[in-house]
């Protein structure tokens, strides 16, 4: 199965709410769906991982980050894979709202 068809399965069936997966949708459309989606869910490595949300602003890079680590979660509980290619990659710190709002608006 590739992600991409397995990501809206689980866009459908997490037990998350219509915001998180409006906003996990988004952020895999926009950073991963484009390069990693057509690949084979067993075939996806932490390295591309870390490439892909390397140059990501750090709010964006979170995001994507959760959104995937739900997806291959359920993937191991449905023993597509054995272990998840994002579970040890290490999330962003948070930044302050300050810092967080000077950093958007420089985008």
């Amino acid at each position: 199965m590739d992600l991409n068809d397995f990501t809206e399965l689980c866009w459908k069936i997490l037990p998350i709410s219509k915001k998180t997966v409006s906003n996990y949708r988004g952020a895999y459309r926009r950073n991963i769906a484009p390069t990693l989606g057509p690949r084979e869910i067993n075939s996806v490595t932490r390295r591309e991982f870390v490439e892909l949300l390397a140059p990501l602003a750090p709010p964006n890079r979170f995001q994507t980050l959760m959104a995937m680590r739900s997806v291959f979660r359920e993937a191991i509980n449905r023993e597509l894979i054995t272990e998840s290619p994002v579970a040890t990659i290490r999330s962003p710190k948070p930044l302050a709202k300050e810092n967080l709002r000077l950093l958007l608006e420089d985008q």
